[in-house]
């Protein structure tokens, strides 16, 4: 089974944290699914929606 999650926050990806969470990335691009707060709700449905795809 193949859990997403999607982190939101209001305040800036601290990388080095991230990269110790997940070794395997390389950018933060490749955590997946990170929104940052303010979000309009119509960029925050797209942002779910992707990540249901």
């Amino acid at each position: 089974m193949e859990v997403k999650v999607c982190f939101i926050t209001a305040y800036e990806v601290n990388y080095q944290a991230l990269r110790a969470v997940f070794p395997a990335a390389t950018t933060t691009d490749d955590i997946g699914c990170f929104i940052q707060k303010p979000v309009d709700v119509d960029d925050f449905i797209k942002h779910i929606e992707a990540e249901l795809r």
